[in-house]
């Protein structure tokens, strides 16, 4: 029985994991866009100029370590190794920091799916499918429009007059 449960336990360590990488999804109406997730020791990253297809993202790197994302008029400042964001005058905790690899910023899985949805409109995130969805409008239904037009059930519509209708006369 021990020697069983020895060699299971030798099997195990000899067979690699084959778990397939965790991918984010990011997509609008008409079109989604795979990215990678890189699980590291501190946490899931993604590159954050991968995002710029559907997000129309910017990463602009500032000076020394520190970075800023800008993405629906927002501007995201992080700093390589430490696991804050700021947004304006907030600072938002990370639970990890984001990193530099080969001069491409690198950004927690966190400050996409909590951080970027906060802070632009029209995005919503869902944990169950790890995917970011862009809507095609950030303006709430009829905030754009003019209110239509209503009368109460009790007036009668306003007759209008056309080109060929005489003008009113007063007291009539």
């Amino acid at each position: 029985m021990i020697l069983a449960l020895a060699a299971a336990f030798q099997l195990a360590i000899a067979v690699p994991d084959t778990a397939p990488p965790r991918t984010l999804v990011v997509k609008d109406a008409t079109r989604s866009v795979s990215l990678t997730v890189l699980e590291t020791a501190s946490g899931p990253l993604v590159r954050a100029d991968q995002l710029k297809p559907i997000l129309g993202i910017t990463v602009s790197h500032l000076m020394g370590e520190r970075w800023m994302l800008i993405v629906g008029g927002s501007a995201i400042q992080v700093e390589q190794g430490l696991r804050v964001a700021k947004v304006g005058d907030d600072s938002f905790q990370l639970a990890s920091a984001p990193e530099v690899r080969k001069g491409v910023l690198w950004v927690p899985l966190q400050l996409v799916a909590e951080l970027v949805p906060r802070v632009v409109a029209n995005l919503i995130w869902d944990a169950d499918r790890t995917e970011l969805r862009a809507f095609s409008s950030v303006n709430r239904f009829g905030d754009d429009a003019p209110a239509p037009r209503r009368e109460s059930a009790t007036s009668s519509p306003r007759p209008r007059s056309g080109p060929t209708d005489p003008a009113p006369t007063p007291g009539a």
